[in-house]
């Protein structure tokens, strides 16, 4: 039910930008007491609005009903003349639950009454559902059922229009009856002002009596319940705040075992370290607190593969989403294959927040459709995928896929030069700038050596060593700029060795002499 109520007080509370708090005469009502100053006078201080945090999130702990929740972001709106921000001030403890405050900042030159439905917080009736729970979809029902959350007005609040009686449940966890029209259904904000209000997070317990159990400012009068179960009415999983353009997201994950339970399927086991990553999937245990997980840990090719980053931390993991790689395992060692991190823009994972990437896999040229990353050439083994994200993380997965043969690209054109062989891309013409790489083989065995699926992420190494078996030297001519895979040589040499032969490779076209007579 909401009622439409109207407050003139409110635009005087505001005075000049700020919500004042004045002394309220309602703190009698039995409620939590989270507002006394720390003198313990009964003079309420001005709230004080939430400073910026637009690429922050804020957590607090519910340790009664073993829970963590987060709210990211932390501001909404940051482009527009109306921002929503909001902050946990306390964790809930056995006399008190978790407290926040919430602002909404008026940043033009003119007086606006706010339509607050919608808004986080500031919406007549703030309880809220999970739209996603780690057990599954959510279906519809009273927004009352177990898994909402309220945020209650404390007794304090500048403009609630009643205060809902907040007391400990059964399982010892922070509730509220029910909810009703708490707030008003508009507020009137001064030029750059703010509208703050404290809030307490809490559960809906609809079996429990409206007009019991509630505390009083005083911790001894908190009801005690040793022996209650870790049970809560705030489900974990995913949560909408509000419609508007100032909604947010809320994340509620378990307090004591946030993180998965790995399956005991053998991949990963025995692995070699990564020298750029921290944790692996196959070490993460349930109280791990971020992690990187597989959608599956064995794939077919060709077939698609998801990961997801998750972020159980009170803090920002910091990275970018495009800063990941993809390993094979070969001799006991990871042999980077493809990667992206190019982009300087920094991506924070918020608190609660989870990224994923999606892999196209394939043992051809022909990677399955649908969104993703493209990756063909793969032959069966084991692969890592690695993000970049805060130390580092990563996860194996095995591939079912023949052993990988080499081939040149399609519509190649094969020449005899003498004792060389000469390949080309086809449509090269007299205006062409063309781009020559030479392959030789060479009598010393050189250190590095180049697997099947390396060699098909540089179109020069590709061309040269598919027809290696046929000449000595080979030679390669392309207007294509070089695609220097996971190696980036230069313009030579570069020395390898590739299916037991020793090679080297070098760009020789006048234009790549030229310039090393220069740096000479």
């Amino acid at each position: 039910m909401r009622r439409r109520a109207v407050l003139s007080a409110f635009a005087a509370s505001l005075g000049a930008g700020c919500s004042a708090f004045e002394r309220d005469d309602r703190r009698g009502r039995g409620t939590f007491g989270v507002d006394d100053p720390p003198t313990g006078t009964r003079t309420q201080r001005a709230l004080r609005p939430v400073p910026y945090s637009q690429f922050e999130g804020t957590t607090a702990k519910l340790p009664a009903a073993d829970r963590a929740v987060a709210f990211s972001p932390a501001e909404t709106g940051s482009s527009n003349s109306l921002v929503f921000r909001v902050a946990f001030e306390r964790d809930a403890t056995d006399s008190r639950p978790a407290t926040l405050r919430a602002t909404l900042r008026n940043r033009s030159d003119e007086t606006v009454t706010v339509d607050t439905r919608g808004i986080p917080a500031f919406d007549p009736e703030p309880v809220y559902r999970p739209v996603e729970t780690t057990s599954g979809d959510v279906d519809g029902g009273s927004s009352e059922r177990p898994g909402a959350f309220a945020l209650a007005p404390t007794p304090n609040h500048p403009f609630s229009v009643s205060t809902p009686a907040v007391a400990r449940s059964d399982d010892g966890s922070w509730t509220v009856p029910g909810v009703d029209a708490w707030l008003p259904e508009s507020v009137t904000i001064d030029p750059w002002g703010n509208a703050t209000g404290r809030y307490a997070l809490v559960g809906v317990d609809s079996d429990r009596d409206a007009g019991g159990a509630a505390t009083s400012d005083s911790a001894s009068d908190a009801p005690a319940d040793d022996d209650a179960d870790a049970g809560t009415s705030v489900a974990t999983g995913r949560y909408r705040l509000g419609e508007s353009a100032l909604a947010t997201t809320a994340y509620v994950w378990d307090l004591t075992a946030p993180g998965p339970t790995t399956p005991a399927d053998g991949v990963g086991s025995g692995l070699p370290p990564l020298s750029s990553v921290d944790q692996w999937y196959h070490d993460v245990t349930p109280q791990s607190r971020a992690w990187l997980a597989p959608a599956v840990r064995r794939v077919a090719a060709p077939g698609t593969l998801s990961f997801e980053l998750v972020n159980h931390t009170e803090r920002n993991l910091v990275g970018r989403t495009d800063q990941w790689r993809v390993y094979r395992l070969a001799d006991d060692a990871w042999r980077p294959l493809t990667w992206r991190g190019r982009n300087d823009i920094s991506e924070p994972i918020l608190p609660g927040e989870r990224v994923s990437w999606t892999l196209r896999l394939a043992h051809d040229g022909t990677p399955p459709s649908g969104d993703g990353v493209p990756i063909p050439f793969l032959g069966g083994g084991t692969y890592a995928f690695a993000s970049a994200y805060a130390d580092g993380f990563a996860a194996a997965f095995e591939l079912d896929a023949p052993e990988l043969s080499l081939r040149p690209t399609d519509g190649v054109v094969v020449e005899r030069d003498g004792d060389a062989l000469v390949v080309s891309d086809r449509d090269l013409d007299d205006e062409s700038t063309v781009v020559v790489f030479e392959r030789r083989a060479v009598d010393a065995t050189p250190s590095r050596t180049l697997l099947t699926e390396e060699v098909y992420r540089d179109r020069a190494l590709r061309n040269t060593l598919a027809y290696a078996d046929s000449a000595d030297v080979v030679r390669y001519r392309t207007a294509v700029p070089a695609d220097r895979g996971p190696f980036r040589w230069g313009d030579g040499p570069f020395r390898f060795t590739y299916d037991g032969e020793a090679s080297a490779i070098e760009r020789v076209d006048d234009e790549s002499r030229a310039r090393r007579r220069l740096r000479e």
